[in-house]
């Protein structure tokens, strides 16, 4: 029983120091893309396929925001992208 005491207390000792020196490096997010149909422009009639791409931007924000700043790229791509969504209907 004691054995087992001592045991648990050096793997939890060693498991602690582990974590102190050796944290984990300050994790970082991809880019997130996502394919969508949508309109090239607002006056447009024509429905596309889409690459919507957002970047986390490194600024400094309050400390109490929940919130991470990105920035949004999109641009035109093939419709094979988005073959596998379904193509909304255009309106007259």
């Amino acid at each position: 029983m004691l054995r087992n005491v001592i045991i648990a207390l050096a793997t939890l000792g060693l498991v602690l120091t582990t974590n102190v020196f050796f944290s984990p490096a300050k994790a970082t997010t991809s880019d997130l893309e996502l394919y969508s149909w949508g309109y090239p422009n607002l006056s447009s009639n024509q429905v596309v396929c889409k690459k919507i791409v957002t970047h986390s931007k490194q600024q400094s924000i309050a400390t109490s925001s929940q919130m991470q700043p990105v920035k949004i790229h999109s641009n035109i791509v093939s419709d094979s992208y988005c073959a596998h969504l379904t193509k909304p209907a255009i309106g007259n």
